[in-house]
């Protein structure tokens, strides 16, 4: 399971697909967690100033506990890896497509 900032930086890059840009009532609205404001407000603060450090050090985090934490016979668990990392990915390309 995502850490509070690590699904929160998912729903920025999420938003951002969208061609929304990320903010505190939008990241309130779409989260299907409970999360406080202050977390919110500190995600998108490093969001601005580095997207693209956080969707690396996301896709780090994924790739690490993908071999530390993912017992094999659970394929649930590696259906949702595989998805966050589609989602990264598809982020940074958009983004280089974009630019």
């Amino acid at each position: 399971m995502l850490s509070t900032q690590q699904y929160l930086i998912q729903l920025c890059q999420q938003l951002t697909e969208k061609g929304l840009q990320p903010s505190v009532g939008l990241l309130r609205s779409k989260s299907e967690r409970s999360v406080s404001i202050q977390e919110i407000i500190s995600v998108i603060q490093q969001w601005k100033q580095n997207p693209h450090k956080l969707t690396d050090d996301l896709s780090q985090q994924n790739n690490s506990s993908a071999t530390k934490n993912i017992n094999p016979d659970n394929l649930q668990q590696r259906v949702i890896l595989l998805e966050q990392q589609v989602a990264i990915l598809t982020a940074k390309l958009n983004q280089l497509e974009k630019g």
